[in-house]
Order: C-alpha cells, then structure tokens, then sequence
C-alpha cells in the first residue's frame, strides 16, 4: 500500500507536467489499488502488505491500520482524480470511512494529534506521535474540509496544528522532532532523506495552499 501510494504521488505529478498518455492509464491503474485493493473494506481501514497476485498478507504483524498512511491516501487520491479532471466524489464515503477510523481509533482527543498504528478494528497500541503522521493528517483534514466543510475535520486541523505548534516543534533549535512519546518528550532526528524537505515541508507548503482556498 505505501509503495503503491507513493507511485501514485510521483506519477500525479509527472502527469500534470507531461500530460503523457500512458502516464494517465498508469495512474488510473494506481488509483484503483489505493482506493480499492488495499482497503480492508470490512475494517475501515488500509493494510500495507500483499502477495503478487494482490491477496493480502494479514498475519499478527502485517493486520494493522497505520493512520498516517490512510490519511496520506486521502489526499492524495483527491490529488490524482483531480490531475485527471476526475470527479472525487465517487470516492467521498471511502475518504469520510478512512477518516473516520483514523479518528475513532488513532486520534488523541485530550491533545491532538494521531498515534503511530493499531491493530485493525482495535485503538492504537503504538502511540507514539510520529513527524510524519502529523504532517499528513493536517493536509488530509484541511482536504476533507474543504470537500464536506464539515466542521469536524477544520477542528481535527486546529487540535493536530496546536499540538505540532506546542510538541512536535523545537522552539529552541528549529525543525520538528522525529517523535513525541505519550509522555510528551521529543525524540530522533531532525533531517533525513523523509524529513524537513519532505513529509513536513511538503505539508505546511500544501497546508498554505488549501487555506488561501478555504478563505
């Protein structure tokens, strides 16, 4: 699913620069297996891992929800129909169904911000607040939020930006920690090939985006 989801970021943007015919059919293909294959229809929820003939790999490890992956999905497949002149639409109950167990499941309500992963159908079990996590929620809910204007998801943005302002943030020497522990210490590196340019580069610039569009 995380592979898969990150070809269909690269060739949404390859598209939208070359307008290339078997560019359009490859990342229709992808947005099938992101908005159908890899969703655990039953659970809610995506899983990340597959045999080559697509059928899921679900072990102890492998049967579990990473919330930060199923919120990513959800932009991102806003973003690719949208590459394509597609309507999303189509699509509106699976991103409201990935939210929502996001949410149920991985949300922190007295603090804000998303845990790591959780068995599927069952709360998080690994709640530490990673970098990642946090940047793509915020671009996934400030989407959702502009499809449904559906307050829930403009106040899931404000919680999950004043715990990323107050926790996530090193004040002192810049960047965001790689990790904040439930005890609220912030852990890791501060740049890597995934991080500062990337998963939180990337979202405040797509978070600065979608607001001038909400206004």
């Amino acid at each position: 699913m995380n592979t898969h989801l990150h070809l269909m970021e690269a060739i949404t943007a390859f598209y939208r620069a070359s307008r290339s015919s078997l560019a359009a059919q490859r990342l229709a293909e992808l947005i099938t297996i992101q908005s159908n294959t890899v969703v655990r229809k039953t659970a809610g929820a995506c899983t990340d891992q597959y045999q080559q003939d697509w059928t899921p790999i679900l072990t102890a490890e492998t049967s579990r929800a990473s919330y930060g992956h199923d919120l990513e999905n959800i932009w991102l497949l806003v973003d690719a129909h949208e590459a394509l002149g597609l309507p999303t639409a189509p699509l509106g109950d699976l991103f409201k169904t990935l939210f929502a167990y996001a949410l149920r499941h991985g949300y922190d309500r007295e603090r804000g911000g998303f845990y790591d992963s959780g068995p599927l159908g069952a709360d998080a079990d690994r709640r530490n607040k990673t970098w990642w996590v946090q940047a793509e929620s915020l671009v996934s809910a400030l989407t959702m939020w502009r499809l449904t204007r559906d307050a829930t998801y403009a106040k899931v943005f404000a919680e999950t930006w004043r715990f990323v302002d107050e926790k996530q943030t090193d004040t002192e020497h810049g960047e965001w920690y790689e990790t904040v522990t439930p005890d609220g210490e912030g852990l890791g590196d501060k740049a890597h090939r995934w991080k500062a340019g990337y998963h939180n580069g990337r979202a405040l610039l797509e978070c600065l985006r979608l607001l001038k569009t909400l206004q």
